[in-house]
């Protein structure tokens, strides 16, 4: 198992796109810092800060498209052949592709948190992050929870593309689905507030579950959502359970 951990990462940090990736991300972070200083009264400096200066939600499009090809560019290639060719079972590279994005996932977080940082001190020496937020929470911890909450809600998610892509042989197919997915969920998400209000059963479906970051600082939410935040919390868990589950089987009966 770890060998086809090792190599699924050494394909991902040899791929060019990774490191144009990383490029596309700096300039856009240092981008928004440089309006942020000019014209802070649009961009409020310690708002940007806490968004990662707007890198996390390029990170969602990130993980969609490395989720949508590394199932799907093992059956473009053929290179999936080899893979069992060498006796590892089905169930052993699905769970190391699940393995391999999840340590993907948490160092792009860790490199938005990094350089986030770094920016902060040298444009924004006065922002506050020890600043109190409400609810016990600083700029900082706030920045630190929510980023981890978006983490779980982002993997919901990518467990519904990693399900999709068993049903595609071409990457850029199974990438563009995913991105126009993660569009439609995000729209959807928004309008299943008013269903649940009307219709309260409807607060187990998982777009209500998207709303977990959200409800974290805004405690007052939990009257559109009905949930606790414990509850949201399980039932991100639950259906990323259940989808990756989903995926494995489909996985496993899916031809070469």
């Amino acid at each position: 198992m770890m060998i086809l951990i090792r190599q699924e990462l050494f394909k991902l940090f040899k791929k060019h796109s990774t490191w144009i990736s990383l490029i596309v991300m700096m300039v856009i972070q240092l981008g928004f810092a440089v309006m942020a200083k000019i014209h802070p009264d649009v961009f409020n400096p310690q708002e940007t800060y806490t968004t990662g200066y707007y890198a996390t939600t390029l990170l969602v499009f990130y993980l969609i498209a490395a989720s949508s090809s590394i199932i799907t560019m093992e059956f473009q290639y053929g290179t999936i052949k080899e893979l069992l060719y060498r006796e590892y079972s089905r169930g052993k590279i699905l769970i190391s592709k699940w393995i391999t994005l999840l340590i993907y996932s948490v160092a792009w977080l860790v490199w938005i948190n990094i350089s986030s940082l770094l920016i902060k001190f040298i444009l924004f020496p006065k922002v506050d992050l020890g600043a109190n937020l409400g609810h016990g929470y600083t700029v900082l911890t706030s920045t630190i929870v929510v980023d981890l909450a978006n983490l779980l809600t982002v993997w919901l998610i990518l467990s519904i593309v990693i399900l999709l892509s068993n049903l595609f042989k071409n990457s850029a197919a199974a990438i563009s689905v995913g991105i126009i997915g993660s569009f439609v969920t995000n729209i959807m998400s928004g309008m299943s507030a008013q269903l649940v209000i009307k219709w309260p059963w409807l607060k187990w479906n998982p777009l209500n579950m998207l709303q977990y970051p959200n409800q974290i600082l805004s405690p007052s939410e939990i009257h559109l959502t009905r949930l606790t935040l414990t509850q949201l919390f399980s039932g991100n868990l639950v259906y990323i359970i259940l989808l990756l589950t989903a995926g494995y089987l489909v996985f496993q009966h899916r031809t070469v």
